[in-house]
């Protein structure tokens, strides 16, 4: 979320290492849906009787899901649709339905919020489906494969379209459940540290050139995003082994506390701060001091709502 943030702030550094990772900061959404995968599976198992996902109970997990998300969408909907309609563009009455839906976006509609919501409430009525075809099996790593080569194929039907920033992300959805749903080499030990380790910096290797070639094509082709299809999952298990190396430090776990909270409201950091910077990108020019407490606020808004949202609504 603290790299998404990042990305968001309209001055880009031309700091040859911090302009980089400015530019890249989107990726921080990969990390997102990989982890989104991983814990839906793990949502799914724990509640699974059977032996091969035939009993997954799929209403219970949509229950879960949208009762996570979408009342905080909705009040946070209620801020945002006047906001936008009078400060920013008018929204029409289809506009509005698209948001409230969350079916505007994949109908092209203008004025939608964010494809990211869209996205992830996709891939969540899939997730049951994912699940039962991956426990279902015994030959998990070959299903995997098969799901990815046609989630892959799926994304290539979206090419040229706007639709591509969302499809080109199911692979790495369906990676996650895989590195919670199979126990191997793969996932697990030493040797995944390596393969995924090399994954990761082909992958940097791949963004870096396509960094430097059309903006057009990459979005075009997806290419803007793919490569962090092998470059999430060699850093999360990085940051996993960090972790436990680092978790006898006192400070460390002062961060881990940090990061946990900040992990825990993501989705509404997520919205907030997107309101803070569509409002003022659009009414204000300031310098980065500017930016970086626009940052903060955000950040705060998103955190705060989270906090009054547990206390007050959800319970």
């Amino acid at each position: 979320m603290l790299w998404i943030g990042l990305y968001h702030i309209p001055n880009h550094t031309t700091a040859p290492l911090f302009g980089y990772l400015q530019d890249l900061g989107y990726g921080g959404v990969d990390f997102f849906i990989f982890l989104s995968g991983f814990g839906a599976y793990h949502s799914l198992s724990s509640r699974d009787t059977s032996q091969d996902g035939h009993l997954v109970d799929a209403l219970g997990y949509y229950l879960r899901r949208m009762r996570r998300i979408l009342p905080s969408y909705f009040i946070f909907m209620i801020v945002w649709l006047p906001v936008t309609h009078f400060l920013i563009k008018n929204i029409c009455f289809t506009e509005l339905m698209g948001n409230l839906t969350l079916t505007g976006w994949w109908n092209n509609d203008q004025q939608q919020f964010n494809w990211y919501v869209n996205c992830l409430v996709l891939f969540y009525l899939l997730a049951p489906f994912i699940y039962q075809a991956i426990r279902r099996y015994k030959n998990k790593i070959l299903v995997t494969f098969i799901l990815l080569v046609i989630s892959f194929m799926i994304g290539m039907s979206f090419m040229h379209g706007q639709l591509i920033i969302a499809m080109s992300r199911l692979p790495l959805f369906i990676l996650g459940f895989a590195f919670e749903g199979i126990s191997c080499s793969l996932t697990e030990g030493k040797s995944a540290l390596i393969i995924w380790n090399i994954a990761t910096v082909l992958g940097w290797i791949a963004m870096y050139v396509f960094m430097h070639q059309d903006r057009i094509n990459n979005w075009h082709y997806g290419t803007f995003w793919y490569p962090f299809f092998l470059i999430v999952p060699g850093m999360i298990l990085d940051l996993a082994y960090l972790g436990e190396l680092l978790k006898k430090f006192r400070f460390f776990n002062c961060i881990k506390i940090f990061l946990e909270e900040i992990g825990k409201a993501s989705f509404e950091i997520f919205l907030w701060h997107l309101i803070v910077f569509e409002t003022f990108l659009r009414k204000a020019q300031t310098n980065w001091l500017g930016w970086a407490l626009l940052y903060i606020v955000g950040f705060s808004v998103g955190y705060g709502f989270y906090r009054l949202y547990n206390r007050f609504i959800k319970a």
